[in-house]
């Protein structure tokens, strides 16, 4: 039994290396970014062509979906104007002709196919967890389906599926999905995701060690965990909150910064200035130490290496997560942490609905998510929703089996 693991960037590949390591099976692991994936955020070294197939997939997706039109026309995907503007052109190819653009979408994937080597190696199946970004993974994508091995999609990422994933008209022949609620919306996609099974994924197993020590409500910690807000929104925010440091209930309130963004220390110190509770979390004061200002965090070797030790020291003992649309949030409401959802991205047009991923929506019916739409008077919300929550602390997890699946990966599942 040999499995052969592609993604777009080496750390999406650990879960499973674990897990084959753990259980002597053989694999080979390849990632798309392979010279310095972490230097440049969302870099990526598709051909001119592959991305115009991109722009018309996310077009052509972008009626149902308002993380797909966010996708097609709200990001910009290329620093030439003119390259830029031929995107968004192809963008509206894909959403205003829907059935031709598909099965112009279906005859270059049927070429593309045509003319792919076989792979090298056999393999019993080879797994995806990226989304597609990357010259390496349509190469493999096609020379597996040349080679007539199956092609198994294993998001990294909750939100992948519903937001971001480019699917080649081909399709996978299975998908490992995280639970029901991903189950529910990979049925009523259009792309093919193959036969579905569910699991709890394995990126999230490290979650059982620390779930049983957690200590619930007592140590006055909130983790502000960020990633698309700039500068100046995130001053304003902390302003706002400096108010809890008259509160009794609240005594740290705990900065964790995205790791693919730049670190800047003099922004950095002026958020912690505001309030004597404002606090960095530590592994970035650390990198922050070793390598000074205007660092990226997973550039370094050290943290990366660290980052799953990271989080788990920094969701170990707080008492609620304020957050962007992400897996973390349910990451959160795994270990029974509350979660307010910011949902004001100015950038985001679609974001007053649902964040802008289509996902979000199925998170705001949950007692243990609060989505707000506006950071005025956060310090107040901050309050009540903590109150709120202990008074009827028992009941609020008890759907979290809708998003997460209680069966665990098997060797079975693969095959």
């Amino acid at each position: 039994m040999k499995f052969l693991l592609v993604s777009n960037s080496p750390i999406q590949n650990s879960s499973y290396e674990k897990f084959f390591k753990d259980r002597n099976i053989k694999f080979q692991s390849v990632s798309g970014e392979t010279i310095s994936p972490y230097i440049k955020k969302n870099a990526s070294n598709l051909s001119f062509f592959s991305q115009i197939q991109r722009a018309i997939f996310f077009g052509n997706n972008s009626f149902n979906s308002y993380s797909y039109y966010h996708s097609a026309f709200k990001v910009r995907r290329s620093e030439t104007l003119i390259f830029n503007l031929c995107l968004k052109f192809f963008s509206y190819f894909g959403r205003y002709f829907p059935n031709f653009s598909k099965k112009i979408l279906l005859v270059i994937d049927q070429i593309r196919l045509r003319i792919s080597n076989k792979l090298n190696e056999q393999f019993d199946a080879v797994i995806f967890s990226g989304i597609f970004s990357t010259k390496d993974e349509l190469n493999y994508f096609y020379r597996a389906k040349k080679s007539k091995i199956p092609c198994i999609y294993s998001p990294y990422n909750w939100d992948n599926p519903s937001s971001k994933l480019y699917i080649p008209s081909i399709g996978f022949d299975k998908t490992i999905s995280w639970g029901k609620q991903m189950t529910d919306y990979l049925k009523k996609s259009e792309s093919n995701f193959g036969n579905l099974v569910e699991s709890f994924p394995l990126r999230l197993e490290y979650l059982n060690e620390i779930k049983k020590d957690r200590i619930l409500f007592k140590s006055k910690k909130i983790l502000i965990a960020l990633s698309q807000k700039d500068n100046k929104e995130i001053l304003n925010m902390f302003s706002e909150l400096s108010c809890l440091e008259k509160s009794n209930q609240i005594e740290q309130v705990i900065l964790r910064p995205h790791p693919q963004n730049s670190l800047k220390l003099e922004d950095i110190k002026k958020i912690l200035g505001i309030s004597k509770i404002f606090k960095l979390d530590s592994s970035y004061e650390e990198v922050l130490g070793r390598r000074g200002s205007n660092i990226i965090p997973m550039t370094d070797n050290i943290f990366r290496e660290n980052s799953l030790i990271s989080l788990k020291r920094s969701l170990k003992d707080i008492d609620l997560l304020i957050c962007e649309a992400g897996t973390l949030c349910l990451e959160a409401g795994y270990l029974e942490i509350p979660v307010i959802g910011l949902m004001n991205n100015p950038f985001q047009v679609t974001a007053s609905m649902y964040g802008h991923f289509d996902h979000f929506k199925d998170l705001t019916t949950m007692p243990w998510f609060k989505p707000i739409f506006s950071i005025s008077n956060i310090d107040k919300v901050v309050l009540n929703f903590i109150d709120s929550f202990e008074s009827k602390y028992t009941n609020n997890f008890k759907d979290l089996s809708h998003f997460l699946s209680t069966e665990s990966l098997n060797e079975k599942n693969l095959l």
